[in-house]
């Protein structure tokens, strides 16, 4: 139940301040913009905190308006790269996030001679060991 205020004869003013904006560039760390990237931000220091998510665009931006703090965590995740976070101050200027991609194994497969190789040719890539520290690739022609 409300109760009238009679206390003076100013009227009592609350006035709320605009929220804060965000924004998180999502890159790779040769400056390239990571599309599609899920961003996540939650008040630092307080697990049960409400978390914000949002999605990079074709330039590796995500935006969050309406903020009222100026101090986040944040972290940035993408099936193709590497998890990264770290503490987001707003300041005005975008705020980056690198992400490394996932390693990766590059080649070309060529039969002896320098043909190529046989149809149904598969290559299997390994762990290494003690001895063999390095990855191990094994070929293979026609089905394992």
């Amino acid at each position: 139940q409300s109760q009238p205020c009679n206390g003076g004869p100013e009227p009592l003013l609350i006035q709320l301040q605009p929220g804060v904006e965000l924004r998180i560039r999502v890159q790779t760390p040769r400056g390239q913009p990571v599309v599609g990237a899920e961003v996540t931000i939650q008040a630092p220091h307080d697990p049960r905190a409400a978390k914000r998510v949002a999605e990079s665009d074709a330039d590796g931006l995500a935006l969050f308006e309406g903020l009222g703090a100026t101090m986040w965590s944040a972290r940035a995740s993408h099936p193709e790269y590497r998890s990264n976070g770290r503490q987001v101050q707003i300041t005005g200027a975008d705020e980056k996030i690198e992400l490394v991609p996932w390693p990766a194994i590059e080649g070309l497969v060529r039969a002896p001679g320098g043909a190529a190789p046989p149809a149904g040719t598969r290559v299997q890539a390994l762990a290494g060991s003690e001895r063999y520290p390095w990855p191990r690739v094994n070929t293979w022609r026609g089905s394992p």
